[in-house]
């Protein structure tokens, strides 16, 4: 006798569209990224900070594509308790900026 998996398991996973627009304009440090951001449904950020952080949880890269695993080093749009960008859940792997070192040191 086969076991059906369960329902759940089933269930298609949600995976939100890339940005229609998205470029790193400058690393202001070894921690920090400014992005442009233009996106139908989360917005237009000119010069958005992005922050290093990492991944709380599994996802994909809004530069590449690539799968991100909970743990991965990458950079976060920053936000905090008085402002929450509509795309602060956005990732991108640290490893996908050219000029980020590969052995990025968390504070």
């Amino acid at each position: 006798m086969t076991k059906r998996p369960p329902p759940e398991a089933l269930e298609p996973v949600e995976v939100e569209p890339p940005p229609a627009h998205i470029s790193i304009l400058e690393q202001l440090s070894s921690k920090t990224l400014s992005v442009c951001w233009s996106d139908p449904r989360s917005g237009h950020y000119a010069d958005q900070v992005w922050r290093i952080g990492l991944a709380r949880m599994d996802s994909f890269c809004v530069l590449t594509g690539m799968p991100i695993r909970r743990g991965d080093p990458v950079f976060r749009p920053r936000a905090c308790e008085s402002y929450f960008p509509a795309n602060r859940d956005r990732m991108i792997l640290a490893s996908a900026v050219p000029s980020c070192p590969s052995g990025i040191m968390l504070d």
